[in-house]
């Protein structure tokens, strides 16, 4: 095993355009009107290469009705709701923030999580390097188990993520031989 921390490079948001009411048309009306200004102010940000965005997607309205119960166990009457959500990856932090701030101020906007992560390119590179640690750091536990119980040499027979060797604890590590 080995854990390393870097600094993220990408930030995905999520972020959902949410109307409701009790007639249909006019909270899809509501919804579309709010979601077309969001996907301009992303699609004004979004440069594929430059960013601040540099990719992002959304969903298809979607609208259903149903009718809630009051405390006293009546039904009432139908209430429509409308949702469209959105992901944009930013890959200027100061950006998202700024954007951030303008999108929460928007009435049926709701900011969801933040995905923080590296590029594709750098994620490709630290594994390489990740994965070579938690090898060194395997070696080593052998080895001091090896010792522990006087043996001087340790020879790899098998590398996996753990559980990978089989379906007991013993083959949870990966394996390694003693002599």
């Amino acid at each position: 095993r080995h854990l390393a921390r870097y600094p993220a490079e990408r930030a995905t948001l999520n972020v959902s355009v949410n109307h409701d009411g009790g007639q249909r048309e006019p909270v899809f009306a509501k919804v579309t009107e709010t979601a077309e200004s969001l996907r301009g102010a992303i699609t004004a940000l979004h440069d594929a290469t430059g960013g601040p965005i540099v990719a992002w997607s959304s969903d298809s309205v979607r609208v259903w009705g149903d009718r809630p119960w009051n405390n006293d166990g009546k039904q009432l009457a139908r209430v429509y709701h409308a949702v469209i959500n959105f992901t944009a990856k930013f890959s200027d932090f100061d950006a998202l923030s700024r954007f951030v701030e303008s999108a929460a101020s928007t009435d049926g906007v709701t900011i969801g999580n933040i995905e923080w992560t590296l590029t594709e390119d750098r994620q490709l590179e630290v594994n390489e390097s990740v994965r070579t640690e938690a090898v060194a750091d395997a070696i080593a536990k052998a080895t001091a188990y090896a010792k522990a119980i006087g043996l001087a040499n340790v020879t790899a027979t098998a590398i996996a993520d753990p559980g990978m060797l089989g379906n007991g604890p013993a083959h949870a590590g990966g394996g390694y031989e003693l002599a």
